[in-house]
């Protein structure tokens, strides 16, 4: 089987769900310029409105459609059908929306996203919920607070159900960086005390107990494999 296989995540009742799409097929297929009408893009023919939102001008003959790719004249923005859902989308939600997300729309314009998906025995499969909750780990910078992608190219349950030791080991390095990043900048802040020194502090007691938290768990787990 060739093609890149995209992955999407579905968290449901304590199971999550593996969707896999054939992005290669996908692009192969699909037409820039059925795609972009389909969606609601302003389309004159070979050209339509800019998909990235990044300039004014509203003239649908700026940017050019060909069967595999789109290319605006004024900013110079280009891209294949994949890239140019995901930006159209993200433009008009004024949210970003995963490869997966888009292999999903296309695939509908298609006939179907069914059709593009690759299945595994094993996709749905039973996981345990991680220990540290989604504000724990923006603390430490793995996710950024109201923003729908993971920094990490993995997901931390996908590393959490894959290793629990690496999962915890990612946890307690990231912490001890944080907690060594608050103690310079309270240093810089000198020995007066002030609101941003006191949110230091507050900030530093929640990194340790995360840090204490992912030892305490790390030891936990290493017991249960050995016994």
């Amino acid at each position: 089987m060739t093609g890149i296989l995209i992955y999407s995540l579905r968290k449901e009742e304590g199971f999550i769900e593996v969707m896999r799409y054939d992005i290669e097929r996908i692009k192969r297929d699909a037409d820039c310029r059925i795609v972009a009408a389909s969606i609601g893009m302003k389309v004159n023919g070979q050209f339509c409105e800019c998909v990235s939102g990044i300039h004014s001008e509203t003239q649908i003959n700026h940017c050019s459609l060909t069967k595999e790719y789109y290319h605006c004249f004024s900013c110079g923005d280009a891209g294949d059908v994949v890239t140019m859902v995901r930006k159209y989308y993200e433009n008009i939600l004024a949210s970003p929306i995963s490869i997966a997300e888009s292999c999903k729309i296309i695939g509908d314009v298609l006939g179907g996203h069914e059709y593009y998906m690759i299945e595994e025995e094993d996709s749905r499969k039973q996981v345990e919920e991680p220990p540290f909750l989604r504000t724990e780990l923006e603390l430490l910078g793995f996710v950024q607070p109201n923003y729908r992608e993971d920094i990490l190219p993995i997901k931390m349950e996908q590393i959490y159900s894959r290793s629990k030791e690496f999962y915890y080991q990612l946890i307690r390095e990231k912490a001890l960086s944080e907690a060594k990043r608050i103690r310079i900048l309270y240093q810089i802040l000198g020995d007066s005390r002030t609101p941003v020194k006191d949110a230091l502090v507050d900030r530093y007691k929640k990194v340790k107990e995360i840090y204490l938290r992912a030892c305490d768990r790390s030891k936990e787990e290493a017991q249960r494999e050995q016994g």
